[in-house]
């Protein structure tokens, strides 16, 4: 295998050289799986409580309440009675991007589900479930088949959750928010905090009337459900970056409370990371970038969505292109290939164990910041803002994106065009 990095979802690690880097950890998916991030969460919660940390264990309390359907169906009903004219959301482990996706008022619409057995629940506002196209079985192979009987199992099974069903909005829209964290060892567990990020908007505003709650515009942020939407402004697009968010808040409340707000949001992330440390088998060729989804409610208490192994890097939009350009360049940077860090003996990202030679030691040098990430965790202890007295968090401040200079590819320098001559109508 060559090159020095491997950009994959699948590697046989035993076939890495030394000085090669794999862009997943061996078993991600026990924290970017959405059922298997309830169940680390849960279990390392367990775990704090048996060793009377009582404490630390209440601050998991992020997570929706969940349910993971068929296998938790009994219990889920009797909780559904307790909570008359609650809505839930459902959501199929097998897809992404909002597809499968549905709310649920009434234990009928489940009933209904469980007895079909359907491959995907409708996607919110649709009457029909969505149709997966199968090729022809004679033209896979055994590991195709396999694949896709695994994708099967995981399309039937629903991770079922107490819909957040008071957002915090802006201009009476919903968002949420994509947050990019890089790992660079779980052993010692050392966690990079991206600066930049966005918030996704919805076209409409939101509205808990009986009458939209099949409307997937409404309660879904996905970018690939609402450039569907009759009212979606491609000039526009539908996302802020998160400066702009945390310029908002600080303006509608007060600094101090924007502060504290992006600061409880990296908390939840480190804790998150915290949990998945348990689990993750750490492999010293391996470094990984997460797109953390995270929703602000109107109390300003920020919930976890789940985490993205693979969070896109496409771009839809000028803004989106340069965020991700610089990103990647950023991310390099700090797993650094090129040994250019202060104090790196070797570019090694991670120890094997405690016993490991002093050459193979942990990614960073000295640096706390490269780039536009910043060192927010590291081993057992959460790494101090140094920039700025009472500054919490960097999450959601300043990040140059022109330090790469770059070019927009043809089909965005047509998208800047129209989002001028737009501009320029009059109203």
């Amino acid at each position: 295998m060559d090159g020095l990095v491997v950009w994959i979802h699948h590697c046989n690690f035993s076939m890495l050289r030394d000085n090669q880097r794999l862009n997943h950890f061996p078993n991600h998916y026990e924290f970017t799986r959405k059922d298997l991030l309830y169940k680390t969460l849960r279990k390392y919660k367990r775990h704090l409580e048996r060793n009377g940390k009582a404490g630390e264990s209440d601050r998991l309390n992020f997570f929706p309440l969940t349910y993971i359907l068929p296998q938790d169906y009994g219990m889920f009903r009797e909780e559904f009675k307790r909570h008359q004219g609650a809505l839930w959301i459902a959501k199929p482990l097998g897809q992404a991007q909002g597809r499968g996706i549905f709310l649920v008022s009434k234990l009928a619409q489940l009933s209904e589900w469980r007895v079909d057995n359907r491959q995907f629940g409708p996607t919110i506002g649709s009457k029909q479930p969505s149709i997966q196209t199968l090729q022809n079985p004679d033209d896979q192979t055994a590991d195709q088949v396999q694949d896709e009987n695994q994708q099967k199992e995981k399309d039937k099974t629903y991770l079922v959750q107490k819909y957040i069903d008071n957002p915090f909005l802006v201009g009476g829209k919903k968002f949420d928010l994509r947050i990019y964290v890089l790992v660079t060892s779980f052993l010692p567990l050392t966690v990079w905090l991206y600066r930049t990020g966005f918030a996704r908007f919805s076209f409409h505003r939101f509205s808990m009337d009986s009458a939209d709650v099949e409307n997937s515009y409404v309660h879904l942020t996905n970018v690939a459900i609402q450039k569907h939407s009759p009212t979606y402004d491609p000039t526009q697009g539908c996302k802020w970056d998160l400066r702009q968010l945390k310029g908002y808040i600080a303006s509608r409340y007060s600094w101090p409370v924007a502060n504290k707000l992006f600061y409880d949001i990296q908390q939840l992330l480190i804790l998150v990371l915290q949990a998945a440390q348990q689990v993750i088998i750490h492999d010293r060729h391996c470094f990984e970038m997460y797109g953390f989804d995270v929703l602000i409610d109107s109390n300003l208490k920020p919930w976890l969505l789940e985490v993205n192994a693979s969070p896109s890097l496409t771009a839809d939009t000028p803004m989106d292109y340069h965020l991700k350009y610089v990103l990647l360049n950023d991310m390099f940077d700090v797993v650094d290939l090129e040994n250019k860090k202060k104090g790196k003996g070797s570019n090694i990202i991670g120890q094997i164990s405690a016993s490991s030679p002093p050459t193979q030691s942990n990614e960073s040098g000295s640096e706390t910041n490269v780039g536009g990430f910043d060192l927010v965790y590291k081993g057992n202890a959460a790494v101090p803002c140094p920039f700025a007295p009472g500054l919490l968090s960097q999450l959601g401040t300043c990040n140059d994106l022109d330090r790469f200079p770059h070019e927009l590819p043809e089909r965005l320098k047509n998208y800047e065009k129209e989002r001028l001559l737009h501009l320029q109508k009059p109203d």
